[in-house]
């Protein structure tokens, strides 16, 4: 098992200098979200429960 947890570590840190990485960053307004989660916390509802039910 020691063998092959050391492999599998190796392999992990290989592939992470030898993949192509892409970085995305963006801005966004998360007012209205906010808003939205103040009223479903003034109804009880969480938004955790929306999401989850969604996906």
């Amino acid at each position: 098992m020691n063998t092959m947890l050391r492999i599998i570590a190796r392999r992990m840190s290989e592939s992470a200098y030898t993949a192509p990485h892409i970085n995305l960053l963006t801005d966004i307004w998360i007012e209205p979200l906010l808003g939205f989660r103040n009223d479903m916390i003034q109804m009880k509802i969480a938004l955790e429960e929306l999401v989850s039910n969604r996906v």
